[in-house]
């Protein structure tokens, strides 16, 4: 065997090893595309964000999503409701990710879909997102943020006197938490646990009838338009 056929034979097994690759990749993507399109179809997010299965594949939106799917799991009466732009008194808007209702009160979620090592205090303004030795890039304190999203909502609804409101910050599963706080900062997958314990540690104090009041009142302000959404990142770049 000449130079060239040996080239040739070789380049040859290489192409079949590239398209063999290729076709590996191919079919790991699709089922996982698979599995993310029945898991929107059997959600009820579709139905409260009204969000597209298009728009899953942005990261803020695909962790939401998750996070949605892990309440979906509670087995009791809840309600959920997805990003609510409940307006402030200074005449500007709070998105609030997700809020979640049950018998022991309001779970006001802020969902941070971050990869990287996560770092801060609850009393930090800032905290970091460690993604390498020179990327280091800051956020703000998600407990400050929800801690304004609490606010905002108390402000809106009417709700019962002996109400609990909870706060709950989310973090991708694929990111390390190095995080001191007293309010709940977890991995996205023990969310459930958290809310099936708080179930059943707290006092029931609300009914279902008293549930679906509170979600009612919610739900309008949702699906917000495209004006408002505008509007809104508007003020948070001119804010900070």
């Amino acid at each position: 065997m000449d130079f060239m056929e040996q080239f040739t034979k070789g380049a040859w097994i290489l192409a079949g090893i590239c398209w063999s690759v290729v076709l590996v990749l191919i079919i790991l993507i699709f089922i996982k595309e698979r599995k993310l399109i029945i898991n929107y179809i059997k959600s009820d997010y579709r139905k409260e964000s009204k969000i597209k299965y298009s728009q899953l594949h942005e990261k803020g939106t695909y962790g939401e999503f998750l996070t949605f799917v892990e309440l979906e799991k509670f087995q009791h009466h809840k309600k959920i409701v997805v990003n609510p732009y409940l307006p402030r008194r200074d005449k500007t808007t709070s998105e609030i990710d997700l809020v979640f209702i049950n018998a022991t009160g309001i779970y006001v979620i802020e969902s941070k879909n971050f990869s990287g090592s996560i770092y801060g205090k609850e009393s930090d303004f800032n905290w970091t997102q460690f993604l390498g030795k020179w990327k280091k890039p800051t956020f703000y304190n998600p407990i400050k943020q929800n801690d304004t999203h609490i606010k905002v909502l108390q402000n809106n609804l009417d709700l019962p006197k002996n109400i609990s409101i909870f706060s709950i910050i989310i973090f991708s599963d694929k990111c390390k938490l190095k995080v001191v706080s007293s309010t709940p900062v977890i991995h996205r997958k023990d969310l459930i646990n958290e809310i099936n314990e708080a179930y059943k540690m707290n006092k029931h104090i609300l009914t279902d009838s008293q549930i679906d009041e509170i979600y009612k009142q919610l739900k309008k302000y949702t699906n917000a338009s495209k004006k408002v959404k505008k509007q809104h990142i508007q003020n948070i770049k001119e804010k900070y």
